[in-house]
């Protein structure tokens, strides 16, 4: 009975050992970068956007396959079925990452797969290089009427303001200018005619996200004015709980 007992056990460790080597594994969201760094990966779901060039791809019945270039790297996405086109860049702003997933409608396996949420055409975000001003154009593509500058709007100035303050009362300054200053902590240039700049003050553990039309540095430390806008949602997966929109830098 012993034995009996023994060799049902071997047997049902040896198909959980099968099923955890060969069944597709899922890793929490994260944002693909260059060099794969643990230390960079950030908790929860990143909203960086990313770019990338489309080498090939595979229509399927669910999602299309695409084999990507970023930087020096390859690799393999999935995203919902669009219309894309070999050797054009799009962007995109959050992913899974899925090893060992099995596409039963291309009969393939991927060592490593991203489910990427959408991807957006990078001709919508920017201008011919010989424009040599940048503007702003919503999702769709189409320019959004320039403002003149948020001083000159009906905006309530509210002056300086700390990130705890402002991400634990969000709706006190809602359509409200404020003044926040800190260091910049990442920086992504010339996306949907804006640069979009991470900013942290060293005391609060969350970075506020600002669009700016001036280049700044990552690691400077700055002094921004900028609209308060909540729950901004650009389409396609790419959504602000806080953002601070027509940011100027002060100094």
């Amino acid at each position: 009975m012993n034995k009996l007992l023994l060799g049902l056990f071997a047997v049902c460790s040896l198909l959980m050992a099968g099923c955890n080597l060969f069944g597709p594994k899922t890793a929490e969201p994260f944002t693909i970068i260059q060099d794969v760094a643990p230390d960079e990966f950030n908790e929860g779901v990143d909203k960086s956007m990313h770019e990338i060039t489309i080498l090939r791809f595979s229509p399927g019945a669910k999602y299309l396959y695409a084999e990507v270039r970023e930087g020096d790297r390859t690799y393999w996405i999935a995203t919902r079925n669009q219309e894309i086109k070999e050797g054009e860049t799009y962007l995109y702003n959050e992913a899974l990452l899925k090893t060992q997933f099995e596409s039963k409608e291309l009969d393939r396996v991927y060592d490593t797969l991203y489910m990427v949420t959408a991807l957006i055409s990078k001709e919508h975000g920017t201008l011919p290089a010989s424009s040599k001003e940048v503007a702003k154009q919503d999702i769709s593509g189409q320019p959004v009427k320039e403002k003149k500058g948020i001083q000159e709007g009906n905006a309530a100035s509210i002056g300086k303001v700390t990130l705890s303050d402002l991400f634990k009362n969000p709706d006190q300054y809602e359509g409200k200018i404020i003044e926040i200053r800190g260091t910049c902590t990442k920086v992504s240039n010339d996306i949907l005619g804006r640069n979009w700049v991470h900013v942290n003050d060293g005391v609060y553990d969350k970075d506020l996200v600002v669009t700016l039309q001036q280049e700044v540095v990552k690691g400077e430390t700055l002094t921004i004015e900028g609209l308060v806008q909540l729950n901004v949602d650009l389409g396609s997966g790419y959504t602000y709980d806080i953002l601070l929109e027509e940011g100027i830098v002060l100094d």
